[in-house]
């Protein structure tokens, strides 16, 4: 009977109820997008042999492109992963290891980098950069969230918050000029303590030995309970965005990616602007938010993403594209996405105004 990570499990539980699901199926939509992205660039190696990759059908002359295979980094692209994020491309080579960045407006990609860089910590779609269930976002952010001693600080638009024990969520807008973050103020245990705490759990193999851990653990809570200094434990909801709203609830998604420039939050058939206003609502058997879902800035038009097809509210399919993305141009909202052209050797990039 194992009693490993038993008190600080519990408490995590408590803390943070219905977080770790959506973490755990943010990771599966990370793997699953990965997927997409391998399949089309002709890498899935679960597909038939001899298949090959294919101009999609949206495809035309008039599309962009973004990179070109045996110009500026020469490698075969079956050897390569691609992750996009904010029209950056995070190139892995699987031959050596090594990683490249290759900017939206730059003509050839930066590099190499080691995996711990922040060149390439900052892709969150990097699974290397963090676990989805425990991210440490001063690597994902290092320009708005440090460390203090055990606790965190953000920095955003010269006032300082924090500081806070655990960082649960960040997200910033895409002009970087507004942020959103859930955060715990205090925790009972430091990760100090917590890692002595789980040392002490695996050398207490016996039921006598585990129950005298668990009497320790109860004895050093409520000293510090009785300490002196109030422990706020609560979930907050904290930003630079006036009316936002504290009732929404643990288990609501935060996501600076459905709408240009705007941080709005989604919950079960709803997305909601941060007040709680409802601003559109879908049938969650035939849209899933966790993989892709756009509104355009009028909230009239919608695309949603599942499995490599792009679909519109007009009912207009793209098929075999992968990581869409929204920009704005001259003053217009522009939506993104990218696929392989054999055609080319190239990733192109096809976008429609928003």
């Amino acid at each position: 009977m194992k009693k490993r990570f038993f008190v600080v499990s519990i408490l995590c539980l408590t803390l943070m109820p219905g977080l770790q699901t959506h973490a755990q199926l943010g990771g599966l939509m990370n793997k699953v997008k990965n997927k997409i992205v391998d399949k089309a660039l002709g890498n899935d190696t679960g597909s038939k042999s001899g298949t090959q990759a294919q101009e999609p059908g949206c495809a035309s002359e008039n599309d962009k492109v973004v990179f070109e295979f045996d110009k500026g980094y020469k490698v075969d692209m079956r050897e390569i992963t691609v992750c996009i994020q904010d029209g950056d491309m995070l190139l892995f080579s699987k031959v050596n290891g090594k990683y490249f960045v290759k900017k939206k407006n730059a003509a050839s990609p930066e590099g190499p980098f080691e995996e711990n860089d922040p060149e390439v910590t900052r892709f969150s779609c990097n699974e290397s950069a963090a676990s989805d269930d425990k991210k440490d976002f001063s690597l994902l952010y290092p320009e708005f969230v440090s460390r203090s001693g055990e606790k965190f600080l953000i920095k955003f638009g010269g006032k300082t918050y924090g500081p806070y024990a655990i960082i649960m969520n960040f997200v910033v807008s895409s002009l970087k000029t507004k942020f959103l973050a859930q955060v715990i103020p205090d925790v009972m245990f430091t990760e100090k303590e917590g890692a002595n705490l789980e040392k002490e759990s695996k050398n207490a193999t016996t039921m006598a030995q585990q129950m005298e851990l668990a009497r320790k653990v109860q004895e050093q809570m409520m000293q510090k309970s009785a300490s002196g200094n109030p422990m706020d434990l609560s979930m907050k909801v904290i930003s630079n965005i006036s009316g936002v709203s504290e009732r929404l609830g643990a288990t609501v998604m935060y996501s600076a990616s459905v709408k240009y420039d705007e941080i709005v939050c989604y919950d079960y058939g709803k997305i909601m602007d941060l007040s709680g206003k409802t601003i559109f609502t879908y049938d969650p058997q035939q849209v899933n938010p966790y993989e892709g879902l756009w509104l355009s800035s009028d909230n009239s038009r919608y695309v949603t993403y599942t499995y490599g097809v792009l679909k519109f509210s007009d009912g207009k399919e793209c098929k075999d594209i992968f990581s869409p993305y929204l920009t704005k141009d001259g003053g217009q909202v522009v939506l993104n996405y990218l696929y392989f052209s054999p055609k080319h050797n190239a990733i192109m990039q096809i976008s429609n105004a928003f």
